[in-house]
């Protein structure tokens, strides 16, 4: 099975997260705090701090949005997928659909596998 890149969203997300956090960090060190320990890990960029300080907190608060919206996606991907009933999975397909789109290419073979459980086409 071949794997798209939005099978890996939520682990590019992380990982976006945790540098552009990490760079807050840093960032709001040198512009507030003024910690020794960090003045030490800090780089000196002058007056750009206050942009990359701006670019760090939009990416941050971004990035911290996705992987909740994904995570929320996943669980309700799950709990429709694993409905009860022929006509709950039925009513819910255009969601089931929708998410699987989103989500990748694996969750598009769990809906498929559902639609052959449920005999839907």
């Amino acid at each position: 099975m071949e794997r798209s890149i939005r099978d890996y969203q939520f682990i590019i997300y992380a990982v976006v997260f945790v540098a552009s956090f990490t760079v807050l960090i840093i960032a709001s060190n040198q512009l507030l705090f003024h910690n020794a320990f960090l003045d030490a890990a800090a780089f000196d960029v002058g007056d750009w701090v206050y942009w990359i300080f701006a670019l760090s907190f939009i990416f941050t608060i971004t990035m911290a949005y996705l992987m909740v919206k994904n995570l929320s996606d996943r669980a309700k991907f799950e709990s429709m997928i694993n409905s009860p009933s022929k006509s709950i999975f039925v009513r819910n397909m255009n969601d089931l659909e929708m998410l699987a789109a989103r989500l990748g290419k694996s969750y598009k073979i769990q809906l498929d596998q559902a639609k052959e459980k449920w005999k839907v086409k």
